[in-house]
């Protein structure tokens, strides 16, 4: 089944309206010559006939004129034509797939295989096409329901089938991209691609497979397993695990409004309020956790002085919040020690929730947000739309609200009209399926490009900064061996800088590979010289880091201990140590220089 449905429905409408067409002509010419209208009607009927004399039995020594009207002229020869293509009309109208299959066995390589369900696997698709890719898709959405672009063929079926990937052609295939809900069909999908890949060319690159894994514990052990060469027995297919729940809150944190890093003792904390504990809420609640702390020091001097994070205060609504919670501290045992954290087993529909009782007078001394990450979206907008009438009738003290919708654009501008008149709370929608599920962030890691890129400005300078006992586990790696946890510290950093240049009053957005040019505007020039005032962000964001981790100042490093002599303030940093702070934001200018950023519009 493909998506070319309507190029059938077209074939049968040109079929049809040529024999009309010229039917219409052969009842004119036949008219012209002055034969009854009945008579014309049999003779435009026999289109079929090639040769045909108008007037039978009559010699050319009558003197009767013989030419034909061209209208039936017009009419023989396009019968002929018609007759002549109608066989292999039909043949592709009736085998079209098949026909296609052929063509694609035949001849397709270095093509994208896209499992999984309909909105997010469809997202991708969409993407892709759009780049012109040539695309297969397996799944088991109704062929009713798929609406695919143009030219992509679709199998349905479990995408672990062999015989599937096997008309998949994933062994000749560029990229294959699972993204099922279920943990356990992106795994042997995956493990299914590895098998059929042994018989892949040696002339050609590898396979790259990538798999969303939803579970976090899960995605943590099977890493090294699906990420290193040793991991298949075949070395002809690259694994790559991702989590799109982690993207979307990576988006997400992109757009949360950071307070300063950098507060006195008694500054107000911040609350998040997450409605939905899944994966997709445990994601949210791990990022800022790590995103959204405030810092603050007790002391005069560097040997007395003792640096704390002001913990992120985190709500959690969801009818078995408990439970969800008792199987997310398993995997983060260190997380309630990081935050503090309430669970209220509540629905959308409690009453409780319904009237925002569950906040205690602490938590609306706070700067509070809400994070609607439940998965059903018609729960999602109710919910929305409760919060939005008790905003209008009271003050519940809540400053944005934050909603994933996968298809705003279906909602023709009426996500922006359900924003309060007094911006009150101010309503944030992100990650929708468009900017999630797309070749750019899904393939090319887009969201790991500034990480990348970091972590190379890092190499140039951390060679000078050497110290005994000082050394870090990322020095002199690239960034393809860099372990799990030093690329995640590298993209928490890429990620706050949008909080960095918020700070500064300046929205950001990335830009897409194919819109990039060089650029040498204004905000360049003004990065130059808030690039001290920067890197002391980028230095405190560090400190958090480090402090919510149990570390303390301590010279020399002690890593059993926690100790780290770096810990101090900004300005007590030796010079080789600000070059680490300063490399990243010289890395920042430098992709705004490329054109890979760019001021929000």
């Amino acid at each position: 089944m493909t998506s070319d449905r309507h190029h059938s429905r077209l074939l049968v409408c040109i079929l049809v309206t040529t024999w009309i067409l010229f039917f219409i002509f052969g009842f004119i010419g036949h008219m012209l010559l002055e034969n009854p209208v009945s008579e014309s009607l049999f003779k435009s009927l026999q289109l079929f006939h090639l040769h045909y004399h108008p007037f039978p039995g009559i010699a050319e020594s009558e003197g009767i004129d013989h030419s034909i009207p061209c209208w039936l002229e017009i009419a023989r020869f396009g019968a002929g034509l018609w007759a002549l293509s109608l066989f292999p009309a039909l043949i592709g109208l009736f085998f079209e797939e098949r026909l296609r299959l052929w063509w694609i066995r035949l001849f397709w390589q270095n093509h994208y295989v896209v499992c999984g369900e309909c909105s997010r696997s469809l997202a991708l698709v969409r993407d892709l096409r759009n780049s012109k890719q040539k695309v297969i898709m397996i799944g088991s959405c109704p062929p009713e329901g798929l609406n695919l672009p143009d030219k992509v063929v679709y199998l349905r079926g479990d995408s672990a089938e062999d015989h599937l990937l096997k008309r998949a052609l994933v062994s000749r295939a560029k990229y294959i991209i699972t993204l099922h809900e279920n943990d356990r069909a992106n795994i042997e999908t995956l493990i299914a691609a590895a098998r059929l890949c042994e018989k892949r060319s040696q002339t050609m690159k590898p396979v790259e497979a990538y798999a969303h894994i939803s579970d976090i514990h899960l995605q943590s052990g099977l890493h090294h397993v699906f990420t290193t060469q040793g991991g298949f027995s075949n070395p002809r297919l690259r694994g790559n695990l991702f989590n799109y729940y982690e993207l979307m809150a990576r988006l997400m944190a992109r757009k949360f409004p950071y307070p300063p890093i950098l507060v006195k003792p008694n500054a107000l904390p911040v609350h998040l309020i997450i409605v939905g504990f899944g994966s997709f809420g445990q994601n949210v609640a791990l990022k800022f956790v790590k995103m959204a702390q405030q810092l603050y020091s007790l002391g005069e001097n560097n040997l007395e002085k003792t640096w704390k994070v002001k913990k992120l205060r985190i709500s959690i609504v969801d009818p078995e919040g408990d439970e969800c919670f008792r199987q997310f501290s398993r995997s983060y045992p260190d997380f309630s020690l990081q935050c503090d954290c309430k669970v209220y087993n509540l629905s959308t529909r409690d009453k409780s929730f319904i009237n925002l009782d569950f906040i205690s007078p602490i938590d609306a001394e706070a700067i509070t947000s809400l994070v609607l990450c439940l998965e059903n979206e018609s729960v999602t907008m109710s919910a929305l739309d409760t919060l939005l009438d008790i905003s209008r009738t009271s003050s519940p003290g809540i400053d944005h609200v934050f909603i994933r919708i996968a298809r705003p654009e279906r909602l023709y501008g009426l996500l922006e009209k359900l924003q309060p008149a007094g911006g009150s709370p101010k309503i944030v929608f992100f990650a929708s399926d468009k900017e999630v599920f797309n070749a750019n962030v899904l393939l090319n890691q887009s969201l790991d490009e500034m990480a990348e890129a970091f972590h190379n400005a890092y190499l140039e300078v951390e060679a000078k900064d050497q110290r005994k006992n000082n050394l870090p586990p990322a020095a002199g790696k690239t960034w393809e061996e860099l372990s799990e946890d030093d690329r995640q510290s590298n993209r928490e950093a890429a990620d706050h800088t949008w909080a960095k240049l918020g700070l500064l009053g300046y929205g950001i957005e990335e830009v897409p590979v194919h819109q990039r040019k060089m650029t040498h505007n204004g905000i360049i020039a003004q990065l130059e010289e808030l690039a001290e005032e920067l890197a002391k962000f980028e230095h405190y964001r560090w400190m958090v880091w480090r402090v919510l981790n149990g570390w303390q100042y301590g010279s020399p490093r002690n890593n059993e201990k926690k100790l780290h002599p770096d810990i101090v303030e900004y300005e007590d940093l030796a010079e080789s140590t600000k070059e680490k702070d300063r490399a990243n934001i010289r890395a920042i200018i430098d992709m705004f220089r490329k054109g890979a950023l760019r001021i929000q519009q």
